[in-house]
């Protein structure tokens, strides 16, 4: 049992300090990684984690503008199970450029093209997503 709270503990202290690195050193899988079925690591799980991460100094969300963070922060949706079910994410992706935008879905968990594949819908009630140009409707829905 010893070892298993160290597990844990370790496996805490890492995610939290994960995005105190540079986000250039962070390896974010390309359409062949995820083939091979390498999985992304998620970091942000709740809107707390999220405004967790927003004030860490070097991770990517602090290239977003004060208001487009605001903005996203207020539109998440997350499901029963914890997984994301939705997002506003039309103004993150106007601030970012294309590999700031892989790197910001993948402390989600996700890749930019899966993210692509979900765009046009905002998560209404639990699985029923409805038309929305400006959302994401994510399986956590």
């Amino acid at each position: 049992m010893k070892l298993l709270s160290k597990v844990i503990v370790l496996s805490v202290f890492v995610s939290v300090l994960s995005c105190n690195e540079s986000m250039d050193d962070i390896t974010v899988p390309t359409e062949i990684d995820k083939k091979e079925n390498v999985e992304l690591v998620q970091k942000i799980f709740s809107v707390e984690d999220f405004k967790y991460y927003s004030k860490q100094e070097n991770c990517v969300i602090n290239k977003l503008s004060k208001e487009t963070i605001k903005d996203f922060k207020d539109n998440l949706k997350y499901g029963e199970s914890g997984l994301l079910a939705s997002a506003k994410y039309s103004l993150v992706e106007k601030e970012l450029d294309k590999k700031d935008v892989e790197t910001f879905w993948s402390l989600f968990g996700f890749t930019a093209s899966y993210v692509e594949d979900h765009k046009g819908y905002y998560c209404e009630s639990p699985h029923n997503c409805k038309i929305n140009s400006q959302y994401i409707c994510m399986s956590g829905c």
